[in-house]
C-alpha cells in the first residue's frame, strides 16, 4: 500500500503548480479507514524508508510540489455513516485529521501552512506532543511504540471528543474482551 501513497504523491506533484507562490498551499488529502488504517498510512510516510524520511524509497524531487499531506478518517466515516456513534460524517470539523508537512517541499510556505491550520480542524499539534512524550518516556523502544502511535493517541489524548466515540468504544470493547480472555486463561492455570 505504500506504493499507493507514492503514486498519489507523484500524481499530485504533476498536477500541482510547480511555480506556486508562498501563499498557495498544495495539500494531498488521503481518506483513510479506522485508526489502524491511519497508522498504516502514517507508517508509509515515517517508518523505515518512509516517503517523508531521508531514506525514502522514492526520490524526494519526484514529489516536491506537494507541500503537505493530511491523513483523515473521512473514508471510514463515509463508509459507516449510519453507525449512530459517528457524528458529522461529512464534516471535517469532526473526526481525525492529521497534517504533515513535506520536509522536502520546494518552498517553506510557513505562513500559508499556519493560515491553513488555523481554519482546518486537526489534531496535529496534540499528536506531535503525544509522540514526543512517548519518545521521551521510551527512547530505547520508541520504534515499537511508534508502530501503535495513532491507535494509542486517540484514547489516551482525545477521549473527550465525542466525534471519536466510535473508536473509543471499539478500543474499550477490545480491552474488555482481552481482559476477559486473560481472566479465563488464568483460571485454567
Amino acid at each position: 500500500m505504500d506504493n499507493n501513497l507514492k503514486d498519489s504523491l507523484l500524481n499530485a506533484h504533476q498536477k500541482f503548480n510547480p511555480d506556486a507562490s508562498e501563499n498557495e498551499l498544495n495539500v494531498l488529502l488521503v481518506g483513510c479507514g479506522n485508526l489502524e488504517d491511519l497508522q498504516c498510512w502514517y507508517g508509509y510516510m515515517f517508518a523505515e524508508r518512509g516517503l517523508l524520511t531521508k531514506s525514502s524509497f522514492e526520490p524526494h524531487v519526484n514529489f516536491e510540489n506537494v507541500d503537505a499531506i493530511i491523513i483523515t478518517d473521512r473514508y471510514y466515516r463515509h463508509k459507516h455513516y449510519s453507525d449512530s456513534r459517528i457524528t458529522g460524517a461529512w464534516s471535517y470539523a469532526n473526526g481525525i485529521n492529521l497534517f504533515f508537512d513535506n520536509p522536502f517541499r520546494k518552498k517553506e510556505k510557513n505562513e500559508a501552512m499556519q493560515s491553513f491550520l488555523n481554519c482546518f480542524h486537526h489534531y496535529t499539534f496534540e499528536f506531535k506532543d503525544y509522540s514526543e512524550m512517548v519518545m521521551k518516556s521510551h527512547p530505547d523502544n520508541y520504534a515499537v511504540f511508534e508502530s501503535r502511535l495513532i491507535p494509542n493517541f486517540v484514547p489516551d489524548t482525545l477521549r473527550n471528543d465525542t466525534s471519536l466515540k466510535v473508536y473509543i468504544d471499539q478500543i474499550d470493547e477490545n480491552k474488555a474482551k482481552t481482559l476477559e480472555l486473560l481472566g479465563k486463561q488464568q483460571r485454567k492455570l
